[in-house]
């Protein structure tokens, strides 16, 4: 195939959108996005798949957790919870802990009522005040977030140093986790942590505007470390535009707020990653449509 583009340009022609889409950062070191890939390119013109939303619960292929190892983060999930429980509880007690888990099991993942409830928006109101702390009031914080909850009628579960102890827990066991799912990668011996994207599948009203910078929509986002559940996530809205931001998981540190194999109970199929807002909002890069959905990059990297 190559040696046909180097001959008459043929192959690029006929197969430029596969070969442009397969060479966005957030996927080049993925085996299930190259699978995708080596499927487009025997048919002229053919674009790379992209997951349908044909599921109510929108979950990780499984094509995709076969090919990129992802079955680690079910595998190890027992202890992950277990380590996870016992490195917050001793952070923040086991009252905390244990409410704190029962909420994002149960009531963030309900995804409709619930997750709109009081219980949610306590963990919402400790975020705030957390960053608060840093940033020193509310007009401060609407630089780097889009919500205008006033937390009405909202109790406050977790103070500051709380929400600081379970950033810093979710760092330590992201980066044990992750350095152990690439040892065992089919890439493993190309793939280093610049490699590893976390995303977000978003249905638009409207392309982003490049031209600012990006702000988290809310206190708590839902990204993932899988790239089909977001591609579903974003086509759940008739009418609208399919979109999904990519991170590089170096921009995340100190922003994790849960990671679901870590969580004991909560389902683990969309392989969710909980981030709270960054305290500067950051540069976005549209990367053009793609499959028809809308690929956009967080502060990428220089070319």
């Amino acid at each position: 195939m190559v040696w046909s583009f180097q001959k008459t340009g043929k192959f690029m022609n006929e197969s430029h959108k596969a070969i442009s889409t397969s060479l966005l950062p957030q996927y080049t070191s993925s085996a299930a996005f190259m699978d995708r890939f080596l499927l487009a390119i025997h048919k002229d013109g053919q674009e790379i798949e992209r997951s349908q939303n044909d599921q109510k619960i929108k979950l990780v292929d499984q094509k995709e957790i076969a090919s990129d190892a992802l079955d680690y983060f079910t595998s190890f999930k027992p202890k992950m919870e277990k380590d996870f429980f016992k490195d917050i509880s001793s952070r923040i007690g086991k009252k905390k802990a244990r409410l704190f888990c029962e909420i994002l099991a149960n009531d963030w993942y309900d995804g409709l009522t619930l997750r709109n409830g009081l219980r949610v928006r306590s963990i919402k109101l400790g975020v705030y005040y957390y960053l608060s702390t840093f940033l020193g009031g509310s007009v401060e914080i609407s630089n780097v977030v889009n919500s205008h909850d006033t937390f009405s009628g909202v109790t406050q579960e977790l103070l500051p140093y709380d929400i600081a102890a379970i950033l810093t827990v979710n760092d330590q066991m992201m980066y044990q986790h992750i350095e152990a799912w690439k040892a065992i990668h089919p890439n493993v011996f190309m793939l280093s942590t610049d490699d590893i994207f976390i995303r977000r599948g978003l249905a638009l009203s409207k392309d982003l505007d490049t031209s600012t910078l990006y702000k988290e929509w809310d206190y708590l986002n839902s990204y993932s470390i899988a790239f089909s559940a977001p591609e579903k996530f974003s086509q759940m809205t008739r009418g609208s535009i399919p979109a999904i931001i990519n991170g590089n998981i170096n921009l995340f540190l100190n922003r994790i707020l849960f990671f679901s194999p870590f969580v004991p109970d909560m389902p683990n199929g969309q392989l969710e990653v909980g981030v709270i807002p960054a305290l500067k909002p950051l540069p976005i890069l549209s990367q053009g449509v793609h499959g028809g959905i809308h690929e956009y990059i967080l502060d990428p990297a220089p070319f």
